[in-house]
């Protein structure tokens, strides 16, 4: 029988080989109930080492490594998505669970007929969560760039709060949930940055209820290509230039 420590680690292991097609996978920040705060690590076993110290509480890891900047543009292509539904969605219904489910279908089958991905998704105690490895690239390329150094999309820098990635992963996470993700009182996946997008490590425990966090359902291993809906987002650019120019008049 495997012990405590062992499972932690098969668990992490796993969510790390989501970040197999990042630019690179170390340094990286992580969050531990001890640590209170984000701290650095450099590898595996340094992850582990610090989750067994929180006993294996609060463990989180960022989906993004760090990044360099050069002119104060991000260098990270997108290449992760998460999203969260978080049980405050469905606290008016009369059956929460149930509608949260409802919820978590209708994004899983959406993100299968859009863009054909299959991500994993774990129940954390107080809700879902959705990790899916992706691929932006340009148009008939396979090659991954930063969206700042891509003419289609740097004209939007200006526009925009953060960096292009950031902004596709808000993006995307509005797209599949339908909006969902924004009508509760925790707007966390509109709040998610390449720099604070922690997420949680199966079989770890969970630091506000001390629920155990489970898999529901396990990435199938492939790279989901998100092109089919650059239109869309681009379409939320111009939206928000339009925007930004009306307010400066």
């Amino acid at each position: 029988m495997l012990t405590q420590k062992e499972i932690i680690k098969e668990n992490l292991q796993f969510i790390l080989s989501h970040f197999n097609g990042q630019e690179y996978k170390f340094p990286r920040s992580i969050m531990t109930l001890k640590s209170k705060g984000q701290i650095d690590s450099n590898s595996e076993e340094e992850i582990l080492q610090h989750f067994l110290e929180s006993d294996f509480k609060g463990c989180k890891i960022n989906g993004y490594p760090f990044f360099g900047k050069e002119n104060n543009v991000n260098k990270l292509s997108p290449s992760f998505l998460f999203i969260e539904l978080d049980l405050s969605l469905c606290n008016v219904c009369k059956y929460p669970i149930r509608k949260l489910d409802y919820i978590l279908k209708q994004t899983l089958n959406r993100i299968e007929k859009e863009i054909h991905g299959n991500p994993t998704v774990l129940w954390t105690g107080d809700g879902y969560h959705i990790y899916l490895p992706i691929i932006f690239s340009r148009s008939n390329s396979n090659e991954k760039y930063p969206l700042e150094f891509v003419d289609l999309y740097n004209e939007f820098t200006p526009y925009v709060d953060s960096d292009l990635t950031t902004e596709f992963m808000r993006f995307a996470a509005k797209y599949f949930t339908n909006d969902h993700q924004q009508k509760g009182p925790i707007q966390s996946n509109n709040n998610a940055s390449v720099t604070s997008c922690f997420i949680t490590v199966p079989e770890t425990i969970s630091a506000k209820d001390n629920f155990k966090v489970k898999i529901i359902q396990k990435w199938d291993g492939k790279v989901t290509d998100t092109n089919a809906i650059a239109p869309c987002f681009i379409d939320s650019l111009i939206q928000r230039r339009s925007e930004h120019k009306a307010i400066d008049k």
